[in-house]
């Protein structure tokens, strides 16, 4: 009984020293994306933001853009916003924002690019 006693509290004092943790430390760097997902006209425009939490550098991020379109820079401070620019067909897009000072960190936001609908002659979309 004692040898067990002092495994059990041997094996909890290595448990609580040992530093392992599956969750993320209060000082890892994190990126978010304001706002996530988002519809945009072809042609049309719209602001995102980029927030960095716990970044020593304050290098803030990165950003890029696949699937059309075109970004109004391509580096930012953290809470400073880009503008988005739409290509003038539909499309998905995806914007991504990666940190400076860790490039292992970052977030995504999905646009969906539209062609608005006109109705021709207007009478005819009239409820």
């Amino acid at each position: 009984m004692r040898n067990q006693l002092a495994f059990l509290a041997l094996a909890a004092s290595l448990a609580v020293g040992s530093g392992c943790s599956t969750e993320p430390s209060a000082t890892d760097i994190g990126v978010v994306v304001d706002p996530l997902d988002a519809r945009a006209y072809a042609n049309g425009s719209l602001t995102f933001t980029a927030t960095v939490s716990n970044d020593p550098a304050g290098a803030g991020v990165d950003w890029t853009v696949s699937g059309g379109g075109t970004l109004s820079g391509s580096r930012a401070a953290s809470g400073v916003p880009v503008t988005y620019h739409a290509p003038g067909s539909p499309a998905t897009v995806t914007l991504t924002a990666t940190s400076v000072t860790d490039p292992n960190k970052s977030a995504t936001a999905t646009v969906t690019v539209f062609i608005p609908i006109r109705c021709r002659p207007p009478q005819i979309c009239r409820p």
